[in-house]
């Protein structure tokens, strides 16, 4: 960040995303103006390992300071290297400027950081990149994030930067959540943990009010609610959490979330993909209880299904889900429900899966990013729920041999027609010779 220090800002929005990670996921901090850049290695998230972590971003400064981004993903990198988990994520601050050194090495930085890039997507390491500007480079951004299955975000106010990481984790875990109407949200018996991120004005207190009417704080609570409070937003977590309708007093309604862990989950195999401007994309859901899919005859309340989908222009078209069926058996469902949309403009997509009952409601949201052009990174081909368009690299291919084939078979038989004319004329005028000769 060349001209702005934006903290406390995303240094809070920084262990907001930390916080909310798992505790077996393992994160280093990282500042490439630093002589040693890793402030902290790859460290469990533990709770006894949190206040490293946040004394490795309280060390962090933006202020003045242009970021060689070919060095920061570079180093993140090198850093992910040591790690053998399966999903790695590198997630870089940057002022969306492409500084890659002097003019004389520009050329020779730039074919170094499409090859770095490329050494990222093969090592499935994803991209992600948060900027705080109105003056990015963000074609160039998108572009380099797409190509590890990543995403870049953009943000122009500082006090945005808590929703922009919030987000991040929304793409990397697409949690289970519930709605938030207001300042109001409902749990159901079969929540086993809740977490509660609410945003809140700058140095006010917000408070948690229970079905019960029992009001929770950030210094008086009970004890199965853990509270963590920052200038603009406080973690709330809950065990346990008796069913009913919760509130939220003194917060910023936008941007408050409520994420859950529940014994039925909602599932989806839209799985924060990346799809060409003109494919049709087939939304699905279903209810899992203990990793298995639950069918509407196992529940007395079942479930209705229906995704709401916001499009680039902001625009939003809701779908009801129909419930899939057996082959062959039209009245006996999978347990799954779906629906297709084609996507006609390239943009960002927010799509928002709900699963709602009586009793409970469950809320997905999965970001889609439509592109224009042909090429998708490998990791997201194939993916469930995008059905590539009919005239695939595959098929061109295909249909490209078979006309060479056609081509090479008509010349053949084209060429022997000829011989065979050929001789029959050579044949045809050695017999009228010889008649000639005879006379």
């Amino acid at each position: 960040m060349l001209t702005t220090d934006v903290s406390p800002y995303w240094k809070d929005a920084a262990k907001l995303f930390i916080s909310l990670l798992d505790t077996d996921d393992r994160l280093a901090v990282m500042d490439v103006r630093d002589p040693d850049s890793v402030l902290i290695p790859l460290t469990q998230n533990t709770e006894q390992n949190r206040p490293s972590l946040f004394n490795a971003i309280e060390r962090t400064s933006s202020k003045k300071f242009s970021m060689n981004i070919l060095d920061a993903i570079q180093k993140g990198y090198d850093e992910l290297q040591s790690s053998i988990r399966r999903e790695r994520i590198l997630v870089v601050i940057t002022d969306g400027h492409f500084t890659l050194g002097s003019k004389d090495q520009a050329g020779v930085a730039s074919a170094a950081l499409e090859h770095l890039i490329s050494e990222l997507a093969k090592a499935n390491i994803k991209l992600y990149t948060l900027t705080v500007t109105n003056d990015a480079d963000r074609a160039q951004l998108e572009r380099l994030t797409r190509a590890t299955g990543g995403f870049a975000s953009f943000v122009t106010a500082e006090i945005d930067i808590q929703g922009a990481f919030a987000s991040i984790f929304e793409k990397i875990k697409v949690p289970d959540t519930v709605p938030v109407d207001g300042n109001a949200f409902t749990i159901d018996d079969g929540t086993r943990f809740a977490t509660v991120v609410v945003s809140k004005e700058s140095q006010s207190a917000a408070t948690l009010a229970g079905p019960s009417g029992r009001l929770d704080n950030e210094t008086h609570h009970t004890r199965n609610v853990g509270w963590y409070a920052s200038s603009l937003f406080d973690i709330i977590t809950i065990k346990d959490p008796a069913p009913g309708i919760w509130r939220i007093i003194l917060s910023s309604h936008l941007r408050n979330r409520v994420y859950v862990l529940t014994d039925l989950s909602l599932r989806s195999s839209l799985d924060k993909v990346l799809v060409r401007r003109g494919e049709t994309v087939t939304i699905d859901a279903w209810v899992e209880k203990k990793g298995r899919i639950v069918a509407e005859s196992e529940l007395h309340d079942p479930f209705s299904f229906s995704a709401s989908i916001t499009g680039p222009s902001g625009k939003t078209v809701t779908l009801p889900l129909a419930p899939d069926t057996k082959p062959g058996d039209h009245q006996s469902s999978t347990g799954k429900f779906s629906s297709s949309l084609i996507v006609d403009t390239a943009g960002d997509y927010e799509v928002k899966i709900l699963a709602q009952n009586h009793t409970c409601v469950r809320k997905k949201v999965i970001s889609v990013r439509a592109i224009e052009s042909n090429y998708l990174p490998s990791t997201t081909q194939g993916r469930i729920g995008i059905s590539l368009p009919a005239q695939s690299a595959v098929n061109d291919e295909f249909s490209w041999l078979v006309v060479l084939i056609k081509f090479g078979y008509v010349n053949f038989v084209a060429i022997v027609l000829t011989i065979a004319v050929i001789f029959m004329k050579i044949k045809l005028t050695a017999i009228l010779e010889k008649k000639r000769t005879q006379r």
